[in-house]
């Protein structure tokens, strides 16, 4: 196991907390400070220490789905004080962390997890996880417009485009894309003229949102478990 995602399973740490604890000379593996955040150790063998204090042995992993409302940040805090996810979180296991995010308008489907591997395999460019989304736009989308989806759209940071699209209804529409860029969705249709009034994710690879209420977590099935690892 890699010594990063060690540390997120045994800790409340951000993955970004856990790099300055490791630059600033905090962890120390076995007696020496650690130098790079994806050294593998052996659980059970090899001991790791923040600021003296030793990390547990065994690890007990989580995996939740989570419905998310709008008008929520996807951040476990906000400086400026809007509502985030924790205060969602109340009863849940203080290891959790969500799988990327969902900007403040969106809702749907996130993953939490302790899982540091599952959640850089899901998150990272070279998997192309699949996520697909519901869009609903403020005018119906032209033929021309939804082969452009799929072919491909310039923006300020690159070319963006659907892996799958499927028309659902005079203004909404199924999207499939593997990308995380932030905003992405919103930013390609707005780039064809439209305007997305909302947007919601149905699913994260084989995980699908399914009927799980507005709001509420519920912790992965085996076979969702099961499936989703088995694609990564």
């Amino acid at each position: 196991m890699k010594l990063d995602a060690y540390i997120l399973a045994q800790t409340s740490y951000s993955r970004r907390e856990v790099l300055e604890l490791i630059t600033s000379g905090r962890v120390v593996l076995n007696g020496n400070v650690a130098k790079s955040m994806v050294k593998d150790i052996k659980i059970g063998i090899d001991i790791v220490k923040i600021d003296g204090q030793k990390l547990g042995g065994d690890i007990k992993y989580f995996y939740y789905k989570f419905n998310k409302p709008t008008g929520v940040m996807s951040t476990m805090e906000d400086p400026q004080g809007r509502k985030c996810l924790k205060d969602l979180m109340r009863g849940l296991p203080e290891s959790l962390k969500p799988v990327g995010r969902l900007d403040r308008d969106t809702s749907g489907l996130m993953i939490f997890t302790n899982d540091g591997q599952l959640s850089n395999e899901l998150m990272h460019p070279s998997t192309h996880t699949q996520k697909l989304y519901r869009v609903t736009l403020d005018k119906k989308i032209s033929k021309a417009d939804f082969s452009r989806v799929l072919s491909g759209v310039m923006l300020e940071d690159g070319p963006a485009k659907g892996d799958f699209l499927t028309l659902i209804s005079e203004h909404s529409v199924d999207l499939v894309i593997h990308e995380g860029r932030n905003r992405l969705i919103r930013r390609l249709f707005d780039a064809l003229g439209y305007k997305v009034t909302k947007l919601k994710r149905l699913s994260i690879g084989s995980v699908q949102l399914g009927e799980l209420p507005v709001g509420q977590f519920r912790q992965l099935t085996q076979r969702e478990l099961r499936a989703i690892k088995k694609s990564h």
